[in-house]
């Protein structure tokens, strides 16, 4: 999804707001921000799971890696995110 954004951030670039490249940009921007939610959702599922897990001590390491994994994916979706709004200026 990253990757789908940002040809047409590039192309917004120093853009006016509300043009048409702008538009294109921003709608790819939300595409990418929908992918980083689910994984937000996922991370949170793992939280819930690491919770549960901790007071039960079943299965603690496979699960503490499945969220540190998770959560290194949402990371870079937040810098990919953050690093492309800051080229469009919003």
């Amino acid at each position: 999804a990253a990757a789908r954004a940002r040809a047409p951030v590039a192309a917004a670039r120093g853009s006016a707001s509300g043009s048409e490249a702008w538009s294109v940009a921003q709608v790819a921007l939300a595409d990418l921000e929908s992918s980083r939610s689910d994984a937000m959702i996922a991370l949170a599922d793992l939280d819930r799971i690491y919770v549960d897990a901790r007071l039960d001590v079943v299965a603690l390491d496979r699960i503490e890696q499945a969220r540190d994994e998770v959560a290194a994916i949402v990371d870079s979706q937040d810098q990919t995110i953050n690093g492309l709004h800051g080229e469009l200026g919003s």
